[in-house]
């Protein structure tokens, strides 16, 4: 299988650097040219399926680049975004300790009232992924997701610690290429977009 992973275009509180979540936003007009860009750049690949996280902006998202109709996308829980449950709508530079470990110290980063700490997203997420290793052989699969999220498959992909979580830089409409043809997954290409609202490296 030959798997593809792409963040969902811009929304109005990525430009605001806002947490947002599973809040459930659409693309803003940014958003939707950065889809639209990235259908251009994956013209020739003919997907046998297309997963993405059942918000919003990701299914736009999967939409635009694709050219595929809703119904044709396959929604996927597990590719949600982490929630920050009361914190959801914060903007980052007002989040406090220890809440503020989020990016910068994920190791200590503190799971906010009615929301997910980063191994239980990661436990989702990497969930799903097993699921359908070695399933697809010869295979092309889409999904689309969000940031965290996708940062989660990354670290666990690249046998990584949870300190690592963020050592890739991922942009709207970013997309990673990895293979499962060694019976163990393997990034074979990196982000092709590496501008980010949340965080600089």
């Amino acid at each position: 299988m030959h798997l593809y992973i792409m963040r969902h275009g811009e929304t109005d509180d990525n430009t605001r650097r806002v947490l947002q979540g599973q809040k459930d936003n659409p693309l803003n007009e940014r958003g939707r040219q950065q889809a639209l860009r990235a259908r251009e750049e994956l013209s020739g690949i003919l997907f046998d399926r297309v997963y993405s996280s059942p918000l919003i902006r990701a299914v736009e998202t999967a939409v635009l680049a694709t050219g595929r109709s809703r119904e044709e996308i396959i929604l996927e829980e597990r590719l949600k975004e982490i929630s920050f449950g009361v914190l959801e709508g914060t903007v980052l530079d007002e989040m406090k300790p220890p809440y503020d470990n989020f990016f910068k110290d994920p190791l200590r980063y503190a799971t906010p009232e009615g929301g997910e700490s980063l191994l239980e997203l990661s436990a989702r997420t990497w969930s799903f992924l097993s699921e359908i290793r070695g399933t697809l052989p010869g295979k092309k699969v889409l999904l689309v997701s969000h940031g965290a999220a996708i940062h989660s498959m990354i670290y666990q992909i690249r046998k990584e610690k949870i300190d690592c979580f963020w050592n890739m830089n991922l942009g709207n409409c970013g997309l990673l290429e990895i293979s499962d043809e060694t019976g163990d997954y393997k990034i074979e290409k990196e982000c092709n977009r590496k501008d980010s609202h949340y965080i600089k490296f």
